[in-house]
């Protein structure tokens, strides 16, 4: 996460006086890739038509993740939401280059024993890391990225390399200017609700800071904050994202709801989420020479 001062303003170790200056980071992989994020950022159309895509259960196995799709836009466009079978690396392709933001909930996971290997699952196979840096993926230039699958945010630093090579920075090396993304296993339930929280925030703020809002709002979380996620099932309904066996699915989850409590304080829910990147700063942000922890 982003270090700011108790006030909530950027708080900067970097002792450099022009990244003083220009820099909104949030934990980049290193200062080269930084500067390839600002660039992006600061070169990109910013009159250029964005919409959300959200890439959603490609396995057919995580189906809480498919509230996602409410969670990136209110009313969201039912053909930029790609749910099971229909979450193909073909469909990403034709539908990823306005994409922003651009929203990935399944199953990944970080190769040790080889990083270009690390993955994300689609329907039609898994994109490893290793294309991204080959350039054939298309990635919103400037655009942010989440990521909600476990590991995605992982690399390898016992590895003596100048940048540790990890799928989120891969996806900043390929065209985006943020990344969130997971350092461990993370669950469906308490995922859902924080990249709920996510979202409302991310209008109106920057992904670090919206991030920070979302870690503590799932804190803080109860069985009725999961209840209402699920009840939004039903507004799914009519957009092909959910089928009768997800639904169901669904329905169960809220009704063993009843009678049980829900306590997403530990680190294990809420730490593993990061973001990675650079946004362009604020009228209100001031970087200072401080270093506090959040």
């Amino acid at each position: 996460m982003a270090a700011r001062d108790e006030d909530g303003k950027r708080a900067a170790q970097v002792k450099h006086a022009s990244i003083h200056r220009s820099t909104n980071a949030t934990d980049p992989p290193s200062l080269t890739l930084l500067d390839i994020c600002r660039q992006r950022v600061d070169t990109a159309d910013r009159a250029a038509p964005r919409r959300p895509l959200a890439l959603l259960d490609p396995t057919g196995d995580l189906p809480m993740t498919r509230l996602d799709g409410l969670a990136i836009h209110p009313t969201p466009d039912s053909g930029r939401i790609l749910t099971g079978a229909n979450a193909t690396s073909g469909r990403w392709a034709d539908a990823a280059r306005d994409a922003d933001p651009c929203h990935y909930a399944g199953h990944a996971a970080y190769s040790r024993d080889d990083p270009l290997e690390s993955r994300i699952e689609l329907a039609d196979g898994a994109l490893v890391l290793g294309s991204l840096f080959d350039e054939h993926v298309p990635v919103p230039a400037g655009g942010n990225v989440v990521l909600s699958g476990c590991e995605t945010a992982m690399t390898d630093h016992t590895e003596p390399a100048d940048e540790h090579l990890g799928i989120a920075s891969g996806f900043l090396f390929a065209g985006s200017a943020a990344v969130l993304s997971t350092q461990w296993a993370v669950a469906e339930a308490p995922a859902a609700i924080l990249v709920d929280q996510y979202y409302t925030h991310l209008r109106r703020d920057e992904p670090a800071r919206a991030l920070r809002i979302a870690q503590r709002a799932l804190r803080k979380a109860s069985r009725a904050d999961l209840a209402h996620l699920l009840d939004r099932a039903d507004r799914l309904a009519g957009m092909d994202v959910l089928d009768e066996r997800t639904r169901q699915r669904l329905r169960t989850d809220r009704q063993a709801l009843r009678g049980t409590r829900i306590d997403y304080s530990h680190p294990v829910h809420w730490a593993a989420y990061t973001a990675t990147g650079y946004t362009p700063p604020g009228p209100d942000d001031q970087v200072t020479n401080r270093h506090t922890t959040t």
